[in-house]
């Protein structure tokens, strides 16, 4: 009887606690800046798991840990033997593959581990043709490996393949004779997703991959998610999204110095963190309050007769703070809003029959005509490949359309968020950064700017390129706001955020008194600004909200 094929999709019925992998007590530094700090964890197969926490706090490092494309400075990492691990990071630039002139189901059957064993099988067939008898020993290879071919799901592999394409939103004209080559930066981005799905690998590592799909996808990445039948752990700022197919939540926290789990949803995450920092929080208060009555006594018993009991009160107060468990600080927050510094003219932007073309592919974009008035805020949304991010490109001024024609309005002042941030000049410091549009700022005025944006102390001295992706969408966000535009031009501006500064900028934007276009994909942000209306591409319709 041939082993029972790997169905991605499908759910496992015999879970196992076996540990396939163990972080002991790791930690990582970069230059004078700790990352990460006494980290442990484990991950039994099938478990589905999250890794949360703010921006900065290490996530995707713990990932590349885990990849062994960094190396701890203390601690180890322990994998099963033969684990098979598919990593998808949130940029596929260095990680694409640098031959791309394959078909899309060759770069799957790749991704499957079939592309060798198919092509063993064609040579033998080969054989078989050319030569009748004395074949004993290549017939037994053959069978062995269909065998093999049938168990890694090579008899399926297309009618899977054209699932999951679908799932992740590529289009209908990319199939599986599609040359790599000719796929856009975000087709394959898609298709680096879809490989690792495919791959039946026994860990996913998945950093953000809701970033680069629009709603739907999402809601399907979720779904199959849940069925995986292979061990994951995702990191994701969507909490819709984890709490689909999540039944750990692993929380990473500078604070608490390592790794902290919770059993359960994303749902139950919350409620358990939520009673945690409020048990955290009485006890505090218990030890602030015996610390307090120790000071009375000791401050009491100083002189005299009595100083031996005083000496004996402070070095139990010492005990106590250093036994002490630490009080849960406040979440840190964006605490700044976005400013005006000149109010628009009444009309702020017009468009007419607008047209961008990139080779044969054609963007139309004469179904909607915008007519923007001061103070409105509209969101433009649709499906990957359908041209939002270009109609923002050619409303800022970044690339020039091929037809139609747009206008800014009187006094109107852009301020421009690019989804893939390249305005950001990666060796600068934060300070340098921020330096390069400040004008006659002080550094000490450009520093406290920082500070209510999260960089504090020596953080404003970090070269950008050292940043997370959530630190350098702050950093983006803070020239924003330094600005004082009364338009932005935003194209997913809450992709890398966490949470809480996802939810701080969503309210900075309602209550910004300019003119807002907007991209995004992230249903729960859009619903946090107060939108005026969004218009959906392609097909141009208009919802007035």
């Amino acid at each position: 009887m041939s082993p029972e094929r790997f169905i991605p999709g499908k759910e496992s019925s015999e879970r196992t606690s076996k540990v396939i992998l163990t972080l002991n007590n790791v930690s990582v530094s970069k230059g004078e800046n700790e990352i990460l700090s006494g980290v442990n964890l484990n991950i039994t197969q099938g478990e589905h798991a999250a890794l949360v926490g703010s921006n900065g706090v290490g996530k995707t490092t713990l990932f590349e840990v885990i990849t062994g494309d960094e190396q701890p400075d203390d601690g180890s990492v322990l994998v099963s033997r033969g684990l098979n691990i598919a990593y998808v990071p949130q940029s596929i630039e260095n990680v694409f593959p640098k031959d791309q002139e394959h078909t899309v189901l060759e770069y799957f059957l790749h991704a499957r581990g079939l592309d060798v064993i198919q092509r063993r099988m064609h040579e033998l067939e080969t054989v078989f043709t050319q030569q009748k008898t004395g074949l004993e020993a290549e017939l037994d290879e053959y069978g062995e490996l269909q065998t093999i071919y049938q168990f890694k799901g090579g008899y399926t592999i297309e009618s899977d393949a054209k699932a999951i394409l679908d799932g992740v939103g590529l289009p209908e004209n990319i199939g599986l004779g599609t040359m790599v080559s000719n796929l856009s930066g975000g087709e394959k981005t898609k298709l680096f997703l879809a490989q690792a799905l495919i791959s039946n690998a026994d860990l996913l590592l998945l950093d953000e991959p809701s970033n680069h799909l629009d709603p739907d996808s999402v809601a399907w990445l979720g779904d199959y998610l849940r069925s995986y039948r292979g061990a994951m752990l995702v990191i994701s700022h969507q909490p819709t999204f984890l709490n689909a197919f999540t039944e750990k939540v692993i929380e990473l926290s500078l604070e608490d110095r390592g790794a902290f789990t919770y059993t359960g949803g994303y749902e139950s995450y919350e409620a358990q963190k939520a009673q945690r920092d409020f048990e955290r929080e009485k006890t505090a208060m218990r030890t602030d309050a015996e610390i307090a009555r120790l000071q009375e006594q000791a401050d009491r018993f100083r002189a005299g007769v009595h100083s031996k009991t005083s000496k004996d009160r402070q070095k139990k107060i010492a005990k106590i703070e250093a036994d002490r468990t630490t009080r849960k600080r406040k979440e840190k927050v964006i605490r700044i809003g976005f400013e005006v510094e000149t109010q628009s003219g009444y009309e702020v932007l017009k468009t007419s029959d607008l047209i961008k073309r990139y080779g044969e592919n054609t963007l139309d974009y004469s179904n909607i005509n915008m007519d923007i008035i001061r103070g409105e805020k509209v969101a433009i949304v649709g499906p990957v490949g359908a041209g939002k991010s270009t109609l923002l490109k050619i409303i800022a001024g970044v690339i020039e359309p091929d037809e139609g024609t747009f206008i800014i309005g009187n006094k109107v002042d852009i301020g421009y968020y690019s989804q893939e941030m390249e305005d950001l000049n990666v060796d600068n410091t934060v300070l340098e950064e921020m330096r390069s549009i400040a004008g006659a700022e002080s550094d000490q005025r450009l520093r406290t700017f920082l500070g209510a944006f999260l960089f504090s102390g020596d953080d404003v001295f970090k070269p950008v390129g050292v940043l997370s992706f959530g630190e350098r969408s702050r950093v983006m966000l803070a020239k924003l706001a330094l600005g004082k535009h009364n338009f932005l031009v935003l194209d997913e501006p809450s992709n890398h955020l966490d949470v809480a500064s996802r939810n701080s900028v969503a309210h900075m934007l309602k209550e910004y008194a300019g003119s807002i276009l907007l991209v995004s994909h992230d249903e729960e942000f859009m619903e946090g600004i107060g939108l005026n209306k969004i218009i959906r591409l392609p097909d141009g319709t208009v919802f007035q909200l």
